[in-house]
């Protein structure tokens, strides 16, 4: 809800508490989901290296995501790569090819 009416702010707040929950339960695939959430908050936010982070948390091995939610996850470190001028953003978008 705080997403979709504009305040990433909260939502990140609200979803670090969720994170450490998450991680009590040892629940990757929801832990990579929300990752992949809070990366899309911080980008917002102009939070580029953290959103970074966030998308390459939820891509890393073995976390169960979805593949909407690696869709989503790859879109995002992609778009935050051009952004940052990274120079490995073309093989992020080579990667949401794929």
């Amino acid at each position: 809800e705080y997403v979709r009416t504009g305040r990433q702010d909260l939502a990140i707040r609200l979803g670090r508490d969720f994170t450490d929950w998450l991680r009590t339960l040892k629940d990757r695939e929801g832990e990579a989901e929300l990752d992949t959430i809070l990366g899309d908050c911080y980008a917002t936010l102009g939070h580029l290296g953290t959103a970074a982070e966030r998308f390459d948390a939820a891509l890393a091995a073995k976390t169960g995501l979805s593949i909407e939610g690696r869709l989503r996850a790859l879109r995002g470190a992609a778009a935050v790569a051009d952004a940052r001028k990274d120079p490995g953003a073309d093989r992020r978008w080579a990667d949401l090819a794929r």
